[in-house]
């Protein structure tokens, strides 16, 4: 028993003496300026150990069981963030319905050829406004794993609880004023985002875009519409052998078109050939 209780003292002994030296060359214990020098030090440490925690510069063994520090903060921004929009819940047959009755409403008893922009405007907003809340929830989920490191970094700091407690009050309030600001910030921006919606662009069609798609539709079919034949044919119109009228026959790609006679003026009938 005796060899081994030596040992455990020795070793207890070494383990004393390797934290004394390291107190004593961190603490500065010689001079006259001791608490100040001191102070210096412990701060600026602390400064080091949370820099290398956000950008992952000083691996522990803990490191390589999970992610931490830097490492997680940017897993919200590349993957949990993106989850959290996608989660967001625009449902297109929704949509269609709401825009239909908000149409309906906002109309009255009049009738319309074109959708009214208010109608189209406060469903669209609607659904921008739903990215609000998974933007401040990536805040929250940041300003979790900011005050996570600082704890963990101020652990350091055990030999000194005051300092200690007072370091973290003071840097977790720094983090509450920037989470404010932050916050802040992407509430103004979802907000600018609806105050105003650019319906003359390229996403939405407009009577503008419309009428030139129809413009284009037009040219195009004018082009591909070619007179194949056109003549007089006649059509047999009763029962009896000889009772038939002459009439004027236009055939093209699109269709076969015939009028009462060579003017066009009065078409009779047509059958569209597309797709045939």
């Amino acid at each position: 028993c005796l060899p081994d209780l030596k040992r455990e003292l020795q070793e207890r002994h070494r383990n004393l003496a390797k934290e004394v030296s390291e107190y004593s060359k961190s603490a500065m214990l010689e001079g006259s300026g001791f608490d100040t020098k001191a102070l210096v030090i412990l701060t600026h440490e602390f400064q080091e150990d949370f820099d290398a925690a956000l950008k992952g510069t000083n691996l522990k063994d803990s490191d390589l069981k999970t992610l931490t520090g830097g490492a997680r903060i940017a897993t919200i921004f590349k993957y949990r963030f993106p989850s959290e929009l996608a989660k967001v819940d625009l449902q297109d047959k929704d949509m269609r319905s709401q825009l239909i009755l908000a149409i309906k409403n906002i109309r009255g008893f009049r009738s319309g050829l074109f959708t009214p922009d208010e109608a189209f405007e406060y469903i669209v907003k609607m659904q921008i406004a739903k990215f609000e809340e998974p933007i401040i929830k990536c805040v929250d989920m940041v300003v979790a794993d900011l005050k996570r490191i600082i704890h963990d970094v101020s652990t350091k700091l055990k030999r000194y609880p005051f300092l200690q407690r007072v370091v973290e009050e003071l840097l977790t309030q720094q983090l509450k004023e920037r989470e404010f600001t932050t916050k802040e910030a992407c509430n103004l921006y979802v907000q600018t985002q609806l105050a105003y919606i650019n319906t003359t662009n390229e996403d939405f069609i407009g009577f503008s875009n419309a009428e030139r798609s129809a413009n284009a539709n037009d040219a195009n079919r004018n082009i591909s519409n070619q007179i194949i034949r056109k003549g007089f044919l006649r059509v047999h119109t009763g029962g009896k052998i000889f009772q038939a009228k002459d009439f004027y026959f236009i055939l093209s790609t699109d269709n076969l078109s015939w009028y009462s006679d060579s003017d066009e003026r009065e078409k009779k009938y047509m059958l569209h050939l597309e797709n045939l």
